[in-house]
């Protein structure tokens, strides 16, 4: 996945985050890079999914043993039956490996910013759940359980006033398909265009940097995927693009701004996500250095028992964390 908005050129599908349309379900867009879970289940490990979009999807052949699709922001009573129901189907043998999705937290940046009130809640609400998680485990005496608790990523304030109308530096009609909004935006040009538009905004607005595929930055790591479009925009932290195609309640009209954000740049101190473990196999009262998202991967793998397919995360980076710290995947 290289957005919640994407654009096949190959095929002229398009991806949406609400799913909402029957090419969303396409296994092509899902089956890009195998997620651990369908890894899992290939190699006889039982997975339960709660609130996830597209489990229900056979992704390479395979799907969880237990799928409850995302419909909507799980209520508080929904994730507490949740995380009672993942555990239950743990100890009774039914399940191996439970992933649970909560909304709250990132929907509340969004539509309140992160120093709001609302965020605050929300944080209190995931501790409590937190809580109830760990005080089953301690009555069911489910003492082989490993908990992880992880933010994909961070979250910084928007100035409403900090608009950028790109409708305002080009003519649109020179565009075939743009897709996404907010911190970056990802346009195919029309036949013959690509230049008109990328010189046409490259210059207007200081707060805005405009990159052709080839020079988008390296350490990115995100611009050698077949979806990554011709030209890409991003801001800088707490800015916003707005154009006419963008996605219905993001980022498309002075009225209808997030108040938070992420895709901002990945070394903003922002962006930075939470880790947190819990359980047999991780050491006890330790902090550890900070590492990137992408060795999330190869922990859950570790721990569950996942035979890792081919991954960019570094072992040293996280060995610390282990109670059996010489072991290798």
């Amino acid at each position: 996945m290289v957005g919640n908005y994407m654009y096949d050129e190959t095929s002229g599908n398009h991806f949406k985050l609400s799913l909402d349309n029957e090419a969303s379900f396409d296994p092509a867009w899902w089956s890009k890079s195998e997620s651990f879970f369908t890894t899992a289940e290939k190699q006889g490990i039982r997975t339960g999914l709660y609130f996830v979009r597209g489990c229900n999807i056979k992704i390479n052949g395979t799907v969880p043993t237990f799928c409850l699709p995302y419909t909507h922001i799980p209520t508080r009573e929904e994730t507490d039956w949740a995380i009672a129901d993942a555990l239950d189907k743990m100890r009774n043998n039914n399940l191996d490996i439970a992933y649970i999705y909560h909304e709250t937290v990132d929907s509340m940046g969004h539509l309140h910013g992160p120093s709001s009130k609302e965020v605050h809640d929300a944080v209190e609400e995931v501790d409590g759940h937190v809580g109830k998680l760990l005080d089953i485990i301690e009555t069911n005496k489910q003492v082989d359980v490993d908990a992880i608790v992880v933010s994909d990523h961070g979250m910084s304030s928007i100035d409403r006033l900090h608009k950028i109308n790109i409708t305002e530096a080009l003519d649109m009609a020179s565009i075939k398909e743009i897709t996404e909004g907010g911190t970056q935006v990802y346009i195919w040009p029309q036949e013959g265009k690509g230049k008109y538009v990328y010189d046409k905004l490259k210059l207007y607005h200081r707060h805005m940097h405009v990159y052709y595929r080839e020079e988008i930055i390296n350490r990115w790591f995100f611009k050698k995927h077949s979806l990554i479009p011709p030209i890409y925009l991003t801001v800088d932290k707490g800015w916003f693009i707005v154009h006419p195609r963008s996605p219905t309640g993001y980022f498309d009209s002075i009225n209808n701004i997030m108040l938070g954000n992420h895709g901002f740049d990945n070394d903003d101190h922002d962006m930075r996500s939470i880790f947190l473990a819990y359980g047999p196999d991780f050491r006890k009262k330790y902090t550890a250095r900070p590492f990137n998202n992408v060795n999330v991967y190869q922990i859950i793998c570790h721990v569950t028992g996942i035979k890792a397919n081919p991954n960019n995360g570094t072992w040293s980076d996280v060995k610390d964390i282990f109670v059996n710290r010489h072991s290798e995947l």
